[in-house]
């Protein structure tokens, strides 16, 4: 039987600051969020850490996802539709993930592909804190990353998508109910 370590998963809506709640968590509870001696110098993984406090192997598990289970465009990493593969099918994916971390640590996981494929990550989650956005927020959030190539109407499809997701991946994985915290109140909750 193979140990994992602790895992706490922040997620939210693109609009959530879910960064602010990632630094509170490294910095108050130790949660760590690379791997023992783990290369930052691949492509955006210095980025990624620094700019949104997310490894880069966690969106590269998601990319590999898009590329290997959809018949779309997977230059596309903002759609309105995501592929639902089964757990056992992804590889590497979110056991071989944590496996890298020691069985000891506190892992926080995050990522802007999250919400999608959260169904993978639940099982192995102790803790689950859900950043609550604004429609606006959530909006102007997906506006930045699809570079404003996207019309607004494609934008809420996209948003709807990923409430969808993240609403039937945790209750389907009958966790406890995840800590829903505001925007407005991350600097101020009790973790």
């Amino acid at each position: 039987m193979r140990f994992f370590p602790r895992l706490t998963l922040a997620i939210g809506m693109p609009g959530a600051y879910i960064n602010h709640l990632i630094s509170r968590l490294v910095h108050e509870k130790g949660c760590v969020i690379l791997w023992p001696e783990q290369n930052i110098k691949v492509t955006d993984g210095k980025r990624f850490l620094t700019e949104n406090l997310q490894n880069i192997e966690v969106h590269n598990i998601h990319k590999n996802i898009i590329r290997n289970f959809s018949s779309y465009n997977s230059d596309d990493l903002f759609c309105d539709y995501y592929p639902i593969p089964n757990p056992d099918d992804v590889f590497p994916g979110p056991k071989e993930f944590l496996s890298r971390f020691k069985w000891s640590s506190n892992v926080v996981v995050s990522d802007n592909l999250l919400l999608p494929f959260l169904h993978l990550w639940l099982p192995y989650a102790h803790k689950v804190y859900e950043i609550d956005s604004s429609e606006e927020e959530d909006l102007e959030a997906l506006k930045k990353w699809t570079r404003g190539e996207k019309d607004v109407e494609e934008l809420k499809r996209i948003r709807k998508v990923f409430a969808q997701r993240s609403q039937k991946a945790l209750f389907e994985a009958r966790v406890k109910p995840a800590v829903i915290i505001p925007n407005s109140r991350i600097s101020q909750v009790t973790l």
